[in-house]
């Protein structure tokens, strides 16, 4: 198997890999992004994630690595932490799964055998999974499939593997040991209620979160997230912005109901009223209103964010479930990401329509 080592960029904090003579936008964070002061420089809160005080983060590391071990930095010292503020668990079985199916032997050529199956071919039916067949009879044995084909006679697709076939065997098995998915999913909880609260509400003290990743097989891989500053209070200036998905979505797997939460400062304003109307017109050319549809597009202007951040935010946007301030919105517009003038800083950009309008197109709270 082909290495894995993937922090998705669209979760609740975003993480770099840490190299030292590679720079690209994978493994740059913002503070590094052409951006010569260190992480304890002044004036550097636009390179910080703003958590509250009670805020839980969740998000996902996806790998096929043997090992993941985790740090937590306050202003670049190590920190001891307990399992109540980190803690690191795999949510997946997805590599050396095992099965074991009914099936129909058969004859395909000579030399060769078939396996058919009552319904459609597992997912694990594919040229070069290795099987194992068990009939109380002459076909026992490992074997490598080596086509898969379509039985016109069974009307339905069939496994091929080289051996001759024998008759006079009685309840089939075919038995196998494959991947689910290349990696496993492992979900990380930050659990900040209990991280020490900073001495006052300007206190720019942040903390950062290590993941380094070793196998016995692959090189070594190490993510750092960008800065995260632990409120004093809670972020009630600051627009709320949290997404999720259905299935799987940027690589994230959301069947563990996993909600990813930002706090920014940043404005979110009406810009414009909208709507769908049907109309009828009779004989006379006299039009009539027959039922419309109000819609409310607003504008979420956010200034001053690093190019990685924005790339997030831009993400976001394309979930499925998206909120502002606990307000679900869509866009079927992309982000503008506009860089401000001699600076690497960028000014973000992106027009949503409001979901559901209580009071107007909806009764819902």
């Amino acid at each position: 198997m082909t290495a894995i080592a993937q922090i998705p960029k669209g979760q609740s904090i975003r993480f770099a890999t840490r190299f030292e003579n590679n720079n690209n936008f994978d493994n740059l964070l913002g503070y590094e992004d052409n951006f010569v002061n260190s992480i304890e420089a002044i004036n550097k809160d636009a390179f910080i994630y703003e958590v509250s005080k009670e805020q839980s983060v969740v998000y996902q590391i996806l790998t096929n690595y043997d090992t993941i071990t985790s740090k937590i930095y306050l202003n670049g010292a190590e920190q001891t932490f307990t399992s109540s503020q980190l803690s690191v668990t795999k949510k997946t079985s997805n590599i050396g799964a095992s099965a074991s199916e009914s099936i129909t032997l058969g004859e395909w050529a000579t030399g060769e055998t078939k396996i058919y199956f009552d319904g459609e071919l597992p997912v694990w039916g594919i040229i070069g999974q290795s099987v194992t067949i068990a009939d109380g009879g002459f076909n026992n044995g490992t074997y490598t499939i080596s086509e898969v084909s379509y039985d016109d006679d069974l009307d339905g697709f069939v496994l091929i593997y080289v051996n001759t076939y024998v008759s006079g065997g009685s309840s089939a098995t075919c038995a196998t040991t494959y991947n689910i998915e290349d990696y496993e999913v492992y979900e990380v909880t930050i659990d900040f209620k209990y991280f020490q609260l900073p001495m006052s509400g300007d206190n720019v003290e942040c903390y950062q979160i290590e993941h380094a990743l070793t196998d016995t097989t692959y090189t070594d891989v190490t993510f750092l997230s960008e800065p995260i500053r632990h409120a004093q209070t809670d972020t009630d200036d600051m627009l709320e912005i949290k997404w999720s998905g259905s299935g799987t979505e940027f690589l994230v797997d959301y069947q563990y109901s996993q909600e990813n939460e930002v706090h920014v400062i940043g404005d979110l304003f009406v810009l414009e009223a909208a709507g769908e109307s049907t109309t009828y017109t009779d004989d006379e050319q006299k039009l009539y209103m027959l039922d419309g549809v109000y819609l409310r597009k607003l504008k979420l202007q956010i200034e001053r964010l690093p190019r990685g951040i924005c790339e997030q935010l831009a993400l976001a946007t394309q979930h499925t479930t998206f909120k502002v301030n606990d307000i679900e919105y869509a866009t079927d517009e992309g982000a503008s990401i506009e860089r401000i003038e001699g600076n690497v800083l960028n000014n973000f950009e992106v027009t949503l329509q409001q979901v559901n309008l209580t009071g107007i197109n909806t009764l819902t709270e």
